[in-house]
């Protein structure tokens, strides 16, 4: 359980990074923020788009902030059995991504929308990575049930 425990604190630093480089520093791009994207900067020419996107970043922010502050409760207050749940809705949430968001990832690193190009592909990889950690990370805990 320990071990599942650890990984749920790694994807909380992870997490916590995007959060603050969303709140505070959007125009920064370290921890897969919205700068990236070559409409963040065309959005400031017009100040309707961009206050619809800051409102937008900021919500997401604002979801993942919640979750963090759950999982962190979670963490040190929840059984056993209610860790190993909370890990497979992760892993199901996190495969949402490849829904959804892939697929305009894609479309917009061909369109030329996305800087630098392979951002998709090394969103893809670090999710994927995440994504078998957490598998591994589950498949440890329940074994040692």
């Amino acid at each position: 359980m320990l071990f599942l425990k650890i990984f749920m604190g790694i994807f909380i630093v992870i997490e916590t990074l995007n959060i603050l480089e969303l709140y505070f520093d959007q125009d920064r791009d370290v921890f897969h923020g919205v700068s990236f994207f070559t409409g963040w900067e065309k959005s400031k020419e017009n100040e309707e788009c961009n206050l619809l996107l800051q409102y937008f970043v900021n919500w997401v922010a604002g979801i993942k902030l919640i979750v963090v502050m759950v999982l962190g409760v979670l963490i040190f207050m929840a059984s056993d059995q209610v860790l190993i749940g909370v890990a497979i809705v992760l892993v199901v949430a996190i495969a949402s991504f490849y829904w959804r968001m892939w697929p305009l990832l894609v479309k917009m690193n061909r369109k030329g929308y996305i800087i630098p190009g392979n951002r998709s592909t090394q969103l893809m990889v670090m999710l994927s990575f995440l994504e078998l950690g957490f598998v591994c990370a589950i498949v440890t805990a329940i074994n040692s049930l």
